[in-house]
Formats: C-alpha cells, sequence, structure tokens
C-alpha cells in the first residue's frame, strides 16, 4: 500500500487490531517530518512501527514498511538470544529521505508473540544491514514494545532478550609445578552456538 507523497504525508485514522496494513506500507515521507506510524502486521497481529526523527527531515522521500510474523533467518549470527525473543522482524526500507540526524524507533508487537521465559523489560533492538548485526542504543522496553534510538541506518530489525555474558578461567597441568593456572578469559559472549572470546 503506498499513503501520500513526497510532498503531501497522508494520514490513517482508526488504524489498529483488525485494521492495518498485511505488507509492505509505504508512506511519502515530504520535508518538515518529525515522525510517522507505519501501520502494519501479519496476518495474526497488528505490529505498528514509530519512527521518530532527531530533527526534521530536509531532503523528502518514501520510507516502506513491513513486519514478519517470525524470527529474521539470521538472528543465530544476532545478538539476541534466539530462545528469548519476539518471534517477529521488521524491514524498514528508505528511499530518499535524508538530512535528519537520526532516529528512534519503537516496535510494536502482542504478548501472544513472546517465547516462554522471556522478560520482555530486558528486550533490546538489534539491526541488521546485510550482513552485519548491531545492537542501537535502547530507549524503553514495555511488555508489548521495545524502542530503540540514535539510528541512522535502515535494515531489518530484530527484538529480544540480549545473549548473555560469561566469564570463565581455564586450567591445564603443567609437568614442572603440577597445575598452571591459565589467565582468564573474560566476555565469553554465546550469541546462539557462536562464542566470541576476549582474554584479559
Amino acid at each position: 500500500m503506498i499513503l501520500g507523497s513526497t510532498t503531501v504525508a497522508g494520514t490513517v485514522t482508526g488504524a489498529g487490531p483488525g485494521k492495518y496494513v498485511n505488507g509492505n506500507f509505504r508512506k511519502g515521507i515530504p520535508t518538515t517530518t518529525t515522525s510517522r506510524t507505519f501501520e502494519v502486521g501479519d496476518a495474526n497481529a497488528y505490529a505498528p512501527v514509530n519512527l521518530i526523527f532527531a530533527t526534521a527531515v530536509t531532503t523528502a522521500g518514501t520510507i516502506t514498511v513491513n513486519t514478519v510474523g517470525s524470527d529474521h533467518p539470521q538472528v543465530n549470527s544476532s545478538e539476541i538470544n534466539l530462545a528469548l525473543t519476539a518471534n517477529r522482524f521488521w524491514t524498514i526500507t528508505n528511499a530518499g529521505v535524508a538530512g535528519f540526524t537520526s532516529y528512534s524507533s519503537t516496535f510494536n508487537y502482542l504478548a501472544a508473540d513472546l517465547d516462554g521465559g522471556t522478560t520482555p523489560s530486558l528486550f533490546v533492538v538489534n539491526s541488521f544491514v546485510p550482513s552485519t548485526w548491531s545492537t542501537p542504543t535502547p530507549q524503553a522496553a514495555t511488555a508489548t514494545s521495545t524502542s530503540a534510538t540514535g539510528l541512522t541506518t535502515f535494515g531489518d530489525f530484530q527484538v529480544g532478550e540480549p545473549a548473555a555474558a560469561i566469564t570463565a578461567c581455564a586450567f591445564n597441568s603443567n609437568t614442572n609445578s603440577g597445575i598452571n593456572i591459565i589467565p582468564c578469559i573474560t566476555n565469553i559472549t554465546s550469541v546462539n552456538g557462536s562464542d566470541s572470546l576476549v582474554s584479559n
């Protein structure tokens, strides 16, 4: 669906559960725009996205948003715990919108989307711009929404609990002294089966 143009924003009224765009929703983003909501969802849920620009847009264009009711296909390489997510990702595509310094984004979902055992207040946003994941600055997390700020790029977005970091020390035998203590390895971040190691 396409709403508005690069000179006329267009408006949506009455959106909510059962009344939203199931698919790609493209909106015109005229100059001076400071915020925009994309009333999107899938066959089972209303899962809109709210964008707030830190400074007003000075070059007009369009932004397209859609959502899929499953984890991102590359989530296992993200910085999010695969077992503790909202089981949903969003794609935000920018075509020409410029002049703003950064933006914040709030991703909304249903409680029914969540994996069992999650703590939504711990959720963070991960951004995927092929082929790299990053964790933007967290802003807020509620039972049914998670937001991030300081964003400057567009792409795919997944929310969930961050992968846990652990600290470990290794020991091995030494033929001279019997036991040799190897310096601790800290910040072993287990990210869905792929460990990142930093030694101290």
